[in-house]
């Protein structure tokens, strides 16, 4: 499927769901971002949603992951997983509740709306599968990142106290 934004005439390639073939590329693409946007944190250990990237993403029934290529370079990703309630002590949703993640894009394509694009797809997906609420999490240190969510509709639940983290939760009600 391509897609032409309407203000900068920059054109994707290929949007669609992760498959199965993409995986590793996949892995490779959100782990370097992370170490650029997450220094701090030990790039030895993969995560546990990429670790078992299939069984996540693609073979639950409340995965979804899209990726964004132009001319088979892979530039952008994000998707949700099923909440796993590691905030349970913040907040409890009694609803169908997926959580968006990896939601990194190449800097060079950034402010091209390659980020709107993923998360209006992901909405679209998440509407699909009867999901009523999308949450997220961010951090002020993530410039722009709480009011490009806000922007999206998203609703600020709580922001941490911790000096190091800082982290805001939020969500969005689909229903």
């Amino acid at each position: 499927m391509a897609f032409l934004t309407t203000k900068t005439q920059f054109r994707f390639d290929v949007v669609q769901k992760a498959n199965h073939s993409q995986i590793t590329s996949i892995i490779d693409f959100v782990m370097t971002a992370r170490q650029t946007m997450f220094p701090m944190l030990d790039h030895q250990v993969i995560p546990d949603d990429l670790l078992f990237f299939q069984q996540v993403f693609i073979d639950h029934p409340l995965g979804c992951f899209i990726v964004v290529y132009e001319q088979e370079k892979l530039i952008a990703v994000a998707g949700f997983k099923a909440y796993d309630l590691r905030f349970q002590d913040l907040f409890h949703f009694r609803q169908t509740t997926v959580e968006l993640v990896k939601l990194y894009v190449l800097p060079e394509y950034r402010r091209q709306h390659v980020a709107t694009y993923l998360v209006e797809q992901l909405k679209q997906a998440a509407i699909k599968k009867n999901i009523d609420i999308i949450y997220l999490h961010t951090h002020p240190f993530l410039k722009g990142a709480k009011d490009f969510w806000c922007y999206h509709g998203f609703d600020v639940l709580l922001q941490e106290k911790d000096p190091i983290w800082m982290t805001i939760h939020m969500s969005l009600s689909l229903y």
